[in-house]
């Protein structure tokens, strides 16, 4: 709401049409963020990446920077205890008046695959996304159900999404069969 008002804004302002191009971006800046960060926050980042990293360079088709990222990329560095902190995915309710979590900290699913074995997390906690990081990458069912509504409303090509997924297989089939017990540097 924060960058279609700011979009609308500078197409009273410039006297040009409004394209629907901001609903791309006002769909991309959720699933890049943390779920638990302020919504003050986003709609700052929002604002910052909108003028800044968009309308500055002339509007839709002349701006130089990815709106989403940019905005994401705001909030990195201008609250960064909220992007990737210890603030970062924390149950902030209390119990008996004590906080119930102080901090997270701890291996990634894959790091923590790769050293043994195994993971904490069940297959469930993953494929709804109950686990850290953002929401457009960690819930499989929401990265479904995005590629669902892409491919019923004919925004998205089954080829190009077959295509992603299975260039992405070959090359880990490949790296993992030229060197499969490389490490990467320390």
């Amino acid at each position: 709401a924060v960058g279609l008002g700011i979009e609308f804004a500078f197409c009273v302002i410039k006297k040009h049409q409004i394209n629907e191009g901001y609903l791309v971006t006002g769909m991309l800046i959720p699933l890049i963020m943390p779920v638990d960060i302020p919504l003050w926050m986003v709609a700052l980042s929002v604002v910052f990446a909108v003028v800044l990293g968009k309308e500055v360079f002339g509007g839709t088709g002349m701006n130089i920077l990815n709106p989403a990222l940019t905005a994401r990329a705001f909030a990195f560095f201008a609250y960064p205890s909220y992007m990737s902190g210890d603030k970062v995915w924390i149950n902030t309710s209390t119990e008996a008046g004590q906080s119930v979590v102080d901090g997270y900290s701890g291996a990634t699913a894959l790091g923590e695959l790769a050293t043994t074995g195994s993971t904490s997390l069940s297959p469930m906690d993953m494929f709804i996304g109950s686990i850290p990081g953002s929401i457009g990458e960690t819930s499989v069912i929401a990265i479904l159900i995005g590629a669902a509504i892409l491919l019923i409303t004919g925004i998205g090509s089954w080829r190009i999404m077959f295509s992603a997924l299975l260039g992405g297989v070959a090359m880990g089939l490949i790296f993992n069969w030229v060197a499969p017990y490389a490490t990467s540097p320390e």
